[in-house]
């Protein structure tokens, strides 16, 4: 019995053994079905999810199609429109050269005809001036005609009388340089014979104080006239009065007094010490001019200067 209790005890360790052991195995089964089962349904996921990705690739891809499909349309267009514009400037291109070439043609004649224009106004301007100077030749020549014509008259006609008054002019650029050589300080000063208001007066002067300069004889010079001599006459009254003071030069000095003479004319007198007579050369050249020396006291040497009638 014991031996029976003991297998019996046995068998039941085993059992125990064997149903601890089963029901490990079971667990562990149950666990491997679990994780199997979370291994199908993310292996179910995953096809899921492949199969969305597959579903938005290829919905992607029938998009990219239309797109591509579209920008081939695109393209041609653009092909087409590109071919148009290249035919249209080609045109375009054959227009512009036949503009250019029409305008340097237009140019070129624009400046073919500025050249005619400029060699005619040349020409132009060449003829005014063949004209102008032929002009100025026959002005000149007509000058010359005139010129020619009054000197054969002239010569015709003979010399035309001496005018006293005329000579006046050059007598007085005489007494101007007589005065700028023997009596001015400056040279450079205006000669008084030039700008006195009684010119005649001013000359007498000058010739008085050139003779003293030039012999040392002073003569003093009184001018008792009221109307300056006319021109007509001044010549004549300042070559007497010059003939005069060389005259006096042989005396020691004096006085020279310019009056009005009795029946018009001029008076002059010498009042000198000691009294001189004139040379009878002088005397004669007096009577031709029409100066005739007339009786004063005894110390004065006179000579009136008559004027005739105007």
């Amino acid at each position: 019995m014991l031996v029976v209790a003991v297998i019996a005890g046995v068998l039941a360790v085993g059992f125990l053994v064997w149903a601890l052991k089963a029901s490990s195995s079971a667990r562990a089964a149950k666990a491997k079905a679990e994780a199997a089962d979370a291994a199908r349904l993310e292996a179910v996921a995953a096809v899921e999810e492949s199969s969305a990705a597959a579903a938005s690739a290829k919905a992607e891809a029938e998009a990219a199609r239309a797109d591509a499909t579209t920008a081939t349309a695109v393209a041609g267009q653009a092909q087409t429109r590109a071919e148009r514009a290249e035919s249209s400037a080609s045109s375009s291109g054959d227009r512009l050269r036949a503009v250019e070439d029409e305008l340097a043609e237009t140019v070129a004649r624009a400046d073919a005809a500025d050249l005619a224009r400029g060699d005619a106004e040349r020409a132009a301007e060449l003829s005014e001036q063949a004209a102008a100077a032929a002009l100025a030749r026959a002005e000149a020549a007509e000058v010359r005609l005139v010129d020619v014509s009054g000197r054969a008259t002239a010569l015709e006609a003979g010399p035309p009388p001496a005018d006293a008054t005329s000579l006046w002019p050059l007598e007085r650029r005489r007494l101007a340089r007589l005065w700028r050589e023997r009596v001015a300080v400056v040279p450079d000063d205006p000669a008084p014979v030039d700008v006195a208001d009684d010119q005649v007066r001013a000359a007498v002067d000058v010739l008085a104080e050139a003779s003293r300069e030039e012999s040392g004889v002073g003569i003093d010079v009184r001018w008792s006239l009221d109307e300056p001599v006319p021109d007509a006459h001044a010549v004549a009254v300042v070559r007497c009065v010059e003939e005069l003071l060389a005259a006096a030069r042989s005396s020691d000095g004096g006085e020279l007094v310019v009056a009005a003479g009795n029946g018009g004319g001029v008076l002059l007198e010498l009042r000198l010490e000691p009294t001189i007579e004139l040379p009878p050369e002088l005397v004669a050249a007096l009577h031709d001019l029409g100066a005739a020396p007339v009786d004063g006291p005894g110390d004065v040497v006179a000579v009136h200067l008559a004027f005739p009638p105007a």
